[in-house]
């Protein structure tokens, strides 16, 4: 049957080709239509249902509302606080997160009021342009089957999709993490892919996974390239290290241009002060938390959240946790790659294997963290792997079809 198949398409003249390869555009954007009409229609479906905080919202929903009553005191903000009087009372205003997530929310506060689906609206929104990104990055590496494989996993998978209904920051640094990727990737625009990093940073620290992944793309990116102008090996550390060097100043300006306004309200000395216990509350912190889990431990299920190991409850519908089909489909596709790598240098991409460090990279970032004290962490934290994981899985069913059919 495949021989058969095969064999018409061989007999196709280039007009035929060019309408096949149409059709296969026109089915792609279709799906992907779909995808993107069935994520609105839910998300609205649920954003709409609750009318109050829900989790941690409280938090980060409390803490915009509190920033525009602290910077501009002389306006009267008549809004709806939790009942919790700590944080009216304590003005908690979310220092120890970057300030960029509340920026966006603070937008929809001051557009739209105050309601649960303004709150929300940032994250619906970077959740359609996640699809999107997810889209454009498959169908540059492999092609319309890969991205829309890639773009249909996207329903399948709870995390990205629960995350991006609530008003909190994860969504909002996991859009920035994949636009990094995709500038490096597909434009190949290290500046702009470096600014899409300083962005991450500036809305959680774990942003710093994306400039990790643009200088071990940097260091190998164009090796073959650089020995064949017979250029010293000094000459081209020199030139790797100073694209590092660009890519990390400009994550810096952009994280520090972004707190210029906590930087002004509070002061020099005061903002350093604060950046140093959010090093410390990011690094070290410990408590007890009922749906606190850990990225990895010394009996089975070992990586525990590609196991599920205690999904995060965001209302009594809906949970943040990972589809456990999707990580074994990573686990065979890791595997896979890795064995063809060995045996063969063509599918051992520089731009695939990117697909692998933003997955096991980010992963690994939060086993340091656990062993160096950070014993209080959540599944969610892998929602900026997400996106990484609908590749991967769709690069391996690409694979298979790819090999089933000669």
């Amino acid at each position: 049957m495949n021989n058969k198949i095969w064999e018409l398409l061989n007999n196709l003249s280039f007009k035929d080709f060019i309408r096949v390869d149409r059709l296969y555009k026109l089915i792609s954007y279709l799906i992907l239509l779909t995808v993107i009409l069935i994520y609105l229609f839910q998300s609205f479906e649920i954003v709409t249902k609750y009318k109050y905080y829900v989790v941690d919202e409280v938090h980060y929903v409390s803490a915009s509302k509190l920033i525009l009553k602290n910077f501009l005191p002389n306006i009267n903000w008549s809004w709806r606080y939790p009942p919790f009087e700590r944080y009216v009372e304590e003005n908690y205003l979310n220092l120890e997160h970057p300030p960029l997530g509340k920026y966006f929310i603070i937008l929809c506060l001051l557009l739209l009021g105050d309601d649960p689906v303004s709150w929300r609206l940032p994250s619906i929104v970077f959740g359609l342009f996640i699809i999107f990104l997810v889209y454009l990055i498959g169908k540059s590496l492999g092609g319309y089957i890969l991205s829309t494989v890639a773009t249909l996993l996207f329903l399948t998978e709870p995390m990205l999709n629960s995350m991006s209904r609530v008003a909190m920051l994860d969504i909002t640094l996991t859009f920035f993490i994949t636009l990094s990727v995709y500038f490096l990737l597909v434009k190949r625009n290290l500046f702009l892919s470096s600014m899409a990093s300083g962005l991450a940073v500036s809305t959680k620290y774990n942003g710093i996974i994306s400039l990790g992944i643009i200088i071990i793309y940097t260091i190998f990116s164009g090796y073959r390239s650089d020995l064949n102008e017979n250029e010293q090996y000094l000459d081209i550390f020199r030139k790797k290290l100073m694209h590092i060097l660009y890519s990390c100043i400009i994550v810096i300006l952009v994280y520090l241009v972004l707190n210029i306004p906590y930087i002004i309200h509070f002061g020099v000395e005061y903002w350093i002060n604060v950046q140093l216990w959010s090093f410390s509350v990011h690094t070290q912190f410990k408590s007890s938390h009922p749906y606190s889990s850990p990225p990895i431990s010394y009996e089975p299920p070992f990586l525990n959240w590609l196991f599920n190991y205690k999904a995060f409850a965001l209302t009594t519908d809906m949970s943040a946790g990972i589809n456990v089909g999707l990580s074994i489909l990573l686990i065979v596709s890791s595997i896979w790659f890795l064995l063809e790598c060995r045996l063969s240098s063509v599918y051992c991409k520089l731009d695939l294997s990117i697909l692998y460090l933003w997955f096991w990279l980010g992963y690994m970032f939060y086993i340091v963290l656990y062993f160096i004290g950070r014993s209080m962490q959540f599944i969610y934290y892998m929602t900026p792997l997400m996106p990484a994981v609908l590749l991967i899985d769709g690069l391996l069913i690409y694979r298979i079809i790819e090999f089933s059919l000669g």
